[in-house]
């Protein structure tokens, strides 16, 4: 791929060597992300909302890199953290390969990589996290009005009347977006990615979103006790430990709050309200599961 004249003037400001190759590649979900590689090494560079957002990445990767749980963000010339090209802001990182083949996810070691955000994240007293693009009150209302007579409207009903209790509840400065999609696993070892949704919200919710979304579709209950179990233990290993019944708020809150994205961003057909009826057997599954680990 030859390299746009513009990013090509980002070379200058980063010393990583020539670069030899841009390329389009699917890192995350909040920016539009490119692989960069270079004669010492390959980096994704990733546009951002604005140098705010630049800041604030920086600062969440600085705590986060000695621990060796995100990849680094590297710093211009200058010794700025993002670099302005025309109207728009990016980030350089060092790129972690992902390779999920032949690995499944080590949920204790899940635990630790959340439990060390965590704490890494709990003394930060000023930082500037985005407004939730997916506030539940606010999709609800757009999705029921839209959709009023529609069955899967009455389904989403009373899950979500019962959320709007749970999306208040702050412990501090959360991932915001931490499924599957933003976790990379390399030889063991789980790496987070893309921090653009970063705002104030429950830990619970960035556990919840870990579980859920690397959960197996076919587990069993018995199973699924064992991965909590896991998890929690990792979890325990650097945070204080997680509340099972704060979790299992959170986690209602996650399937909830994708069930009505996909009905206010996609509509109401026959695909989607698959999805919010396997969401809510989804969300019945995870309340088995912490029954059984509170002996209920």
């Amino acid at each position: 791929m030859i390299i746009d004249s513009r990013f090509g003037r980002l070379a200058d400001h980063y010393a990583i060597g020539r670069w030899e190759r841009i390329e389009p590649v699917a890192q995350g979900t909040t920016s539009d992300a490119k692989l960069v590689t270079t004669d010492t090494g390959r980096y994704i560079l990733r546009r951002l909302r604005d140098a705010e957002q630049g800041r604030t990445e920086y600062e969440i990767s600085r705590r986060l890199r000695p621990l060796d749980i995100a990849p680094e963000v590297l710093v211009t010339k200058d010794g700025l953290p993002y670099f302005k090209l025309e109207d728009a802001c990016y980030n350089l990182q060092r790129f972690v390969e992902h390779e999920p083949d032949g690995e499944r996810w080590n949920d204790v070691e899940l635990g630790k990589t959340l439990s060390l955000f965590e704490r890494s994240m709990t003394d930060i007293r000023r930082l500037t996290g985005q407004r939730d693009r997916f506030d539940l009150r606010r999709m609800w209302d757009e999705a029921s009005a839209s959709h009023a007579r529609d069955a899967v409207i009455r389904l989403l009903k009373e899950p979500v009347e019962r959320c709007l209790g749970h999306a208040g509840k702050i412990t501090g400065y959360i991932h915001g977006d931490l499924g599957a999609w933003n976790l990379l696993l390399r030889k063991g070892r789980i790496y987070i990615i893309d921090f653009g949704e970063v705002r104030l919200g429950d830990r619970h919710f960035d556990a919840a979103a870990a579980l859920v979304s690397t959960a197996g579709g076919h587990a069993s209950v018995e199973e699924a006790v064992t991965r909590l179990e896991d998890f929690c233990r990792g979890y325990a290993a650097n945070a204080e430990p997680l509340d099972l019944d704060r979790l299992r708020e959170q986690i209602h809150l996650w399937i909830v709050r994708g069930s009505v994205a996909v009905v206010r961003y996609h509509g109401v057909n026959e695909r989607t309200s698959r999805y919010c009826r396997q969401s809510m057997a989804t969300m019945e599954h995870f309340d088995r599961v912490i029954d059984r680990c509170l002996g209920r």
